[in-house]
Parts: structure tokens; sequence; C-alpha cells
């Protein structure tokens, strides 16, 4: 007889071995190759060889390792071939491969004959047996839990042990299993009667628990099934295959209150982890979705790999998703854990929902140190459940092999884009600045981003990392991309600024872009790059005094030109003075950013005391209109400058961020230097204007001298406006300065009108005023450019001026005298005697006056002085165009009385014209003249 047929034989001798000894039918049934596959009595079915072929096949028709314990309830002394191989004492499961062969064996033994051929053929079997379990050692791991065989609670309805779960922590394991309770009966089905306990196959017992949003769940109506999840914490060494899921009945009438209904085992070929491209069904709050690994890359940077898992979600409920809190973690096949976090971290503007039957990929990331392998690695998924935050696992899903992406760096004004939720965000690094402080440089860096998507975007508030040629790392800190939204085509250019060294500052660089940590949660966070970039050499910005500046903002492009910088006398100290022209190159109107001003003088920054003064009220530029700002503060007299930088800030809500900042090393440059008769431009606009010298004068005093100037200011508007209120100080050759007071017209200037202003001060004796020059400029109150009649607390926009004080020369006639605006020509100027001691003076003139100039409210007035020869002086202050009437052949006549006239009857006198101002006068002209005696009678009265 040939081996299959000696098999055949022995199965059959067993069987009828079983039926002699129990009186119990006992089928045996065969697969194609004639091997021996159950041993079947009544319902109960028993593994004696699994089928050795390799094919899924083989899993589809195993047999669930479920047992039902209904022949319980039998006889004690009738045995069964169902408990022959489990009993319920040691619940375990004995499978007719290595060990249940042995009994196999016996029983053969028992009913052979002893022959040799049996023998031979019983070890043949037992080999065989041996072989068939090594076998199933190498199948094809199980995946699913379907083939289980359910365990029955009525006599229709039934549950079914549908996922488990396992998650390993330092303190043992903690798993999770799901039952699906299946009513087919025509009531509801009361889940207070039945409960589930978990056992070792040793009788170690554990009692589990139901997960919190399951512990309501009190029924199963009729025709429907439900899900419960309980938790149970095994030791750390107890494996998934050694347990036993048992489901028991509450039945009082029983010892222990309780009735076994069966259990479930997983065979040991059972693998918790979902392999890659296969899909998981797990339940997130209560909603139920399908979850996928499709890729897992690695980027590797410095001593770290950023590992990307990418995971493809599928809700399969009725209802939306709404932030799911479950968790992430990477779990390499040594055990170690890494927590993983989604790509873009949802928030109320932004938050992760997925509607129903709708798909949506996620990244999940993490940092891990390149000495560990990912081979073998596991994504599970976890959740924090009930208030004690006990970890639930839901899944564990195969990771694929690791693809290695290195990321490239960007080259500077090339495009690179980004993932923003599954939305396209365009970068590009468009230039860097440098400025050179004491110990250190300043490098501003202009990055532009794009949302090219069909969607608004919310924009991360990515990190920015400055990367050096030798590999060190330098954060930057920037608020740019605080609650910011790019529509779809919608740009914006952010300036990050950093310091570094100067060494630093001229290798080569690269801008890491980070996807931000989230602050704002507990668990682990951590950031990673998004993209590198690489810097081009950084333009200077110091030095740059009348060089253009590009400024790129979210309107429009602008050009910053560092006009001028003066350093300029005042009362309480000197003037810090900087003048910036701000001018849109784009090609539409502009509106210029609110911005704030301030110094920083060497190493210290001065934000609090500098003003920043604009040339007009109007923020809105046209396409290459400009406007002037001017930064103004106050620094000691004797404080020496080696370095100075001005910036501009744009003021966002209460936060500032760095607009535009400039150095200049060195000295200050000296104000510009106007020689006499020139002119010299104030270019403000709405407040053009042109400035020179008229005339500076000196009058002399006592123990000062008044020194006086004249400017002629010309509008250069083309309308009527209000002119710069002008400031200034002289200044002599050895560097000591006056301030002036100043005198000007308090109404607007019209088109190309010419008007005067007055400005003088008291010099004492001691100071030459010869070589004085005059520094004037454009007054300024607080904030703003002075208004009428405002007084000005500082000054911009400053030039010196050459004065050149007149050498004056009296007239030696009194025909022609000129008071500007006003010209006197005398007719006649006659002191007539009266014999008495009174003399009336008569003085016939024509009084003009020269319109050609706007003029201030004079405060100049005309002294006419008569010197007796007797030493005497008589004088007389007129005002023109008051005392003195415009016109011609006007008449002014006045006494004086005086006992020196008395009885004169001839005589000379010496007549002088003054220019009176502020107390101090000059003479015009002057001669000699004779009295007049034509009004003295003829016949003189006597005193008898």
């Amino acid at each position: 007889m040939d081996r299959k047929h000696n098999q055949k034989v022995l199965l059959w001798i067993a069987s009828a071995a079983i039926v002699i000894g129990q009186g119990t039918l006992v089928s045996a049934s065969t697969n194609e190759l004639g091997k021996a596959k159950y041993i079947s009595s009544g319902s109960s079915s028993t593994l004696i060889e699994k089928n050795q072929t390799t094919g899924n096949d083989s899993y589809e028709s195993s047999p669930s390792i479920v047992y039902s314990l209904e022949e319980n309830t039998r006889s004690t002394n009738i045995l069964y071939p169902s408990t022959l191989l489990f009993t319920e004492s040691n619940s375990h499961p004995q499978l007719l491969g290595s060990s249940s062969t042995t009994i196999a064996n016996s029983i053969i033994k028992t009913a052979s004959t002893g022959n040799s051929t049996s023998k031979s053929t019983s070890a043949n079997t037992s080999a065989k047996a041996k072989s068939s379990s090594t076998t199933t050692k190498t199948n094809k791991t199980l995946h699913t839990l379907s083939n289980l065989k359910s365990v029955k609670l009525t006599s229709k309805s039934v549950v079914k042990l549908t996922d488990l779960n396992v998650l390993t922590q330092e303190d043992g394991k903690t798993i999770s299993y799901t039952l699906t309770y299946q009513n087919n009966d025509s009531k509801n089905l009361m889940l207070i009667d039945y409960w589930t306990k978990v056992k070792t196959k040793g009788g170690t017992l554990y009692s589990p628990s139901l997960i919190t949003r399951d512990k309501d769940k009190k029924s199963v109506a009729a025709g429907s099934t439900l899900d419960v999840t309980y938790l149970v914490k095994v030791g750390k060494s107890v494996n998934v295959s050694d347990l036993l899921f048992q489901i028991v009945k509450w039945d009082f009438s029983k010892p222990n209150y309780e009735s076994s209904l069966g259990h479930f085992n997983v065979p040991a070929s059972y693998t918790l982890s979902t392999p890659v491209n296969k899909s998981k069904s797990i339940r997130l709050g209560d909603t139920p979705v399908k979850v996928k690994v499709t890729k897992l890359a690695v980027h590797p940077v410095n001593e770290y790999n950023y590992a990307e898992v990418t995971v493809d979600l599928h809700n399969v409920g009725y209802k939306m998703l709404e932030n799911p809190t479950a968790k992430w973690v990477l779990r390499t096949a040594g055990g170690s854990n890494y927590p993983l976090i989604a790509e873009t971290v949802s928030t109320e503007a932004a938050p992760f929902n997925i509607q129903p039957q709708e798909n949506k990929t996620i990244k999940l990331l993490t940092t891990i140190p390149k000495a560990v392998k990912l081979t073998g690695a596991e994504l599970v998924l976890v959740e924090e459940e009930g208030e004690a935050k006990t970890v639930l696992p839901l899944a564990t899903l195969e990771l694929p092999k690791a693809s290695t992406t290195k990321i490239v760096a960007t080259a500077p004004f090339k495009v690179r884009e980004v993932d923003v939720d599954g939305q396209k965000l365009q970068t590009t690094l468009e230039g860097a600045t440098v400025n050179q402080s004491y110990d250190k440089n300043d490098l501003s860096i202009r990055f532009h981003l794009k949302n090219t998507a069909k969607q608004t975007i919310t924009v991360p508030k990515y990190e920015f990392v400055l990367l050096s040629g030798t590999g060190k790392s330098y954060p930057i800190t920037t608020k740019a991309l605080e609650n910011v939204t790019l529509k779809p085509d919608e740009e914006k250019t952010i300036k990050l600024d950093i310091s570094v060294s100067y060494a630093v500052a001229q290798g080569a660089l690269k801008l890491q872009m980070n996807v931000p940590k989230d602050p704002e949660k507990k668990e682990p966070s951590f950031s990673y790059p998004a993209g590198v970039y690489i810097l081009p050499r950084p333009s200077s910005l110091q030095n740059t005094l009348g060089s253009e500046t590009t400024v790129k903002s979210d309107d429009g492009t602008y050009g910053v030109t560092w006009s001028s910088i003066q350093r300029l006398p005042w009362t309480d100290g000197d003037l810090l003075s900087a003048k910036l022209t701000v001018k849109n190159t784009s090609v539409k109107t502009l509106r210029l950013p609110e911005l704030q001003g301030a110094f920083t003088v060497d190493s210290a920054k001065d934000i609090t005391s500098t003003k920043l003064i604009k040339s007009q009220a109007a923020s809105l530029l046209g396409p290459g209109q400009s406007i002037d700002l001017y930064l103004l503060t106050k620094v000691p007299t004797s404080l020496d400058i080696a370095q100075l930088q001005v910036s501009l800030e744009e003021k966002v809500g209460e936060e500032s961020f760095e607009w535009l900042k400039l150095t200049n090393i060195g000295a200050i440059p000296d104000v510009p230097k106007i020689e006499k008769n020139k002119e010299f431009t104030l270019t403000t606009l709405g407040k053009k204007a042109e400035v020179k010298t008229r005339k500076t004068v000196v009058y002399p005093g006592t123990s000062t001298d008044l020194v006086y100037t004249e400017l002629e200011v010309t509008n250069l508007e083309n309308r009527q406006t209000e002119l710069s209120q002008l400031s200034g100080y002289y200044q002599s050759s050895s560097g000591l300065y006056f301030k002036t007071n100043v005198k000007q017209i308090e109404y607007p200037a019209g088109p190309e009108d010419k008007s005067i202003v007055t400005m003088w001060a008291k010099i004492p004796k001691r100071v030459t005023v010869s070589d004085m020059r005059l520094i004037v400029g454009e007054g300024v109150t607080e904030d703003k450019l002075t208004s009428i009649k405002e007084e000005p607390t500082g000054y911009v926009n400053a030039a010196s001026l050459e004065i050149a004080p007149e050498q004056l020369t009296a007239l030696t006639k009194i025909e022609q005298v000129e008071l500007y605006p006003y010209q006197i020509k005398t007719h006649t100027f006659d002191a007539y005697l009266s014999g008495g001691s009174s003399v009336a003076i008569e003085w016939y003139y024509t009084l003009t006056v020269d319109d050609a100039y706007d003029l201030p409210e004079s405060e100049h007035k005309l002294v006419v002085e008569i010197a007796d020869v007797t030493g005497r002086v008589f004088t007389k202050e007129l005002v023109p165009a008051t005392d003195l009437k415009l016109g011609t052949n006007q008449l002014l006549s006045w006494a004086i009385d005086d006992r020196v006239f008395e009885d004169r009857r001839g005589g000379t006198y010496q007549i002088s014209i003054y220019d009176l101002f502020q107390g101090e006068k000059y003479k015009i002209a002057g001669q000699s003249m004779y009295y007049n005696p034509n009004r003295i009678p003829v016949d003189m009265p006597t005193n008898e």
C-alpha cells in the first residue's frame, strides 16, 4: 500500500476508535491531496492539520479558532472530540499538529494491531505533522479577523471580534479590541446581560473596561449591529495569541453568576499591522474612516532625518469628521516611538475637516536621528481616552520602504513651490542687503510669497533659519507672517532681518524655511524644512547717500533714497536730521505704509524720541511721485558719532516691522554751503521754494550788535501755498551758534510770488560777525512741518548761507532815502525859528513803496534826528505808511520846544535819518542844514 493510502487508513482508524469509544458519529474530510483537514462531531470542528498550500486560499478556508462551550451543558461522562481538543479548565485549544498529534497517535496505538507497518505509518504521520507545523509558521501572515467564528448569544444573535490593536509602553501593553454585536432577533438585545473577559492560556485573568464613548451603549436594536470597544492592560511580555477573549452571560443560577458562551483566540500568524496600500477601517470619534499609508519619505538634514509619512483618509460615514484628536506615532522595529505631526496644523480659521465620502491626503512628519533605522517601522494611530487620558490604540499600519529625498537648495530669484493644505504656494528669495554695524552685520532678506492655488491660503507662520557655509544655524525672528492669508493670485513680500558676525555675512549663506512648531500643542512638536534657498551676495546699504534702494511691499515697489544727513545746532543739544525720499516706482498708485523712524547712534537705538515728519499729509503716491520723510532726534552736543543708522519701521496694529535700514560710517557730512547771491531750493512737495539772501546789515549796539538778514523766498509751486516756516542759527567762524528770530508772511503765497523773510539775532561784540554764515532750514513742530504762526521745535533740510554783512555808509543828502520797501523823496525840509523857544518842522516828501515782495509786518521805524550846535538832540520816530503817508507832496510837520531856541535868529543844525529795529539803529543819511528864520516876527517884543 502506498504512502497516501497508509495515511487515509490511519486517519480512518483514529476516527473509528473515537466513534467506538464515545458512541458519537465522527466524520473526516480530506483535501484534494488526500490529507485530513477536519474531524467534526455535531456542530464542533477541530483542526487536525492545516492545509499545506501556501496560497491565499489556505487562509480563506482555515477554520475559525473559536470553540463553542455549549457542549459543557452535556454530561461530563461523555467525551466528545471537541472536548478532547479543548477543556474549560485549561482554556487551551489544541492544534492537531505537533502536541495534538501525540493524542491522535495514542488513540491510534490503542486501536492498532501493533504491526510494523502501522508503527511506520504512525511515525511518518507524526513527522508529517511536525513538518506541517513548521510550514504553518512560514505561511503568509494573516491581516484580518474576518475568519474567526462568531460566538452565539442567542439562537439568532451573535458577537464577533472585528478589531484588535496593541500599544506597547514602558509599563506594559494596552490592548483595544472591538466586539461587534449582531442582533438578528425581533427584540432589543440588552448588553447588560453580556460581558467580556480576557485571560491567558495559563489562566491569568484581566478585566477589560469600556472606552468612554461606548459606556452609554446599553442595547442593540433588533435587526442591527453595534460596535463596542474595550481596553485591557496586560504584561509587556504577553502576546496576543496567548490571550482568550471570552464572552460571558450573566447567569445568577450559576455559582459565579455567569455562563461562558465562547471565546476568541487570535492565531500567532495574525499580524496587527495593516499592509502598505491596504486600508484599515477605524473610528475617529463616532465617524468610520478608512486609513491607508501610501508613502514614507526621508529628508536628511544635518544629523537628523526628517521622516514624512503620507496617509490617505476616507470618510465612509454619513457626517463630517471635524478636527479629529487622534495622534500619530512612528514606531521603529526596535520599539522606539517618535510622535508625528500633521504638516499643516489645524486652526479655527483653517480646521481639519473631512466631508462624508471625501478623501483627504495628509502628511505626517517627525525628526529622527540618522543612526535610527526605519526598516520595519510602523505607523501607530492612538487616541487619548477619557478623563484619565488613557492611550487608546486605534490602528497599526506597516510603513513602506523609505525613499530618501535630499532637499535641493533653490537658486536666488527662482520659484519654489511648497504645499499648504494641498494648495500650492510659490516662494522666491528675491535678494538680500547688508548693513555693517559696530561688531556685526545686519542682513535683510526679501522673501516673496504668491498663492497660485484656487482657494485662499492661510500662510503658516514659517520659521526661518540662516545657514552658514560651515553648517551653523542662526534662527531669524520675525512676525511678518502673523495672521497672513492670501487670496488666489495674491502676493506678499516680507523682509527677514538678522544680525550676524562679519565673517558669517561674507560667507556662503542659505535660508532654510521650516514648517512651524505649534506652541499650543501639549504633545511634542518640531519644525522641519519646507525649502532651502541660496542667498545671493548681499548688496551693501552703508554709505549710500544719494543712492536709491528698492523696497518691495505687498502693494508695490518703492525706491528709497537717503538724500541727506545733517547735524544742526539747537537750544538744548544738536538736532540729528535725516532726509529720506520715497518714490513710487510701480505703475499704479500706492499708499505709503504707516511708518515710524529710528536712529541707531553707534550701537544705541533711539526709537522713542525719534520723530518722523512727512513733507505732505497725504499718503497716496502716483506712479513716479515721491515724498520726503525726515527723521529727527536730539543728541548731546559733545557726542562723537562714528556710525549712524536710520531705519523705517512699518506699523501693523500694535506691532512694527523693519521696512528699511541704512548705514553711514564716518563723519556726518557738512551742511551744504550756499555762496552769496546764490539760491538754494526747498524741494518739499507742496512747499517748493527758492531761497537766497537779499541783504545783511549790522545794527551796532552798546554791548551787542544786532545782525539782521533779509531772505528772498520765491514760491515755485503752481498754485497758492503756505510757505515753509523757516528757522535757523547764525554761525561764527569760531563755531559759535546764535539762534535767530524769524519774521515772515502769515498768509499763503501765490505762484511765483516773492516774499521777504527777516532773521536776526543779537551777537556779543567780542564775536566777529563779518564772516558769519546763516544756517537756515524748514521748521518742524513735533512730528510735522511748522504751520503758520506756530513755533518750531526744530528744523530740517538746512543750508549754510554766506551772508557777508554790508558795510553801510550813510548818505550825505537826505534827498533820496530808502527804508525798504519804502522810498522817501524829500522836496523840502525846514526848521522854522519862531523867535521864541519853539521850532516848527515841516517836511514835504513823496513816499512810495516797492510791491515786488510780499512782506511780513514791518518792525522797522524811521528816526529823524535833529542835533543843534549846542549839543541838544531832538528825535522823532516815524512809522512808514502810518506816520508818513504814501503819496506825492505829502507834508509832515511837528514842533520842537526848548529854551535853547530862545531869541535864536539863525544858525545850523544836523539832520540824520536812521533805520531803527529792535532798539538798535544805523544811520541811513544825514546833512547839515540852516534854520529857517522866515517866521520870526519883524518887531521882536520887548520886556518893557
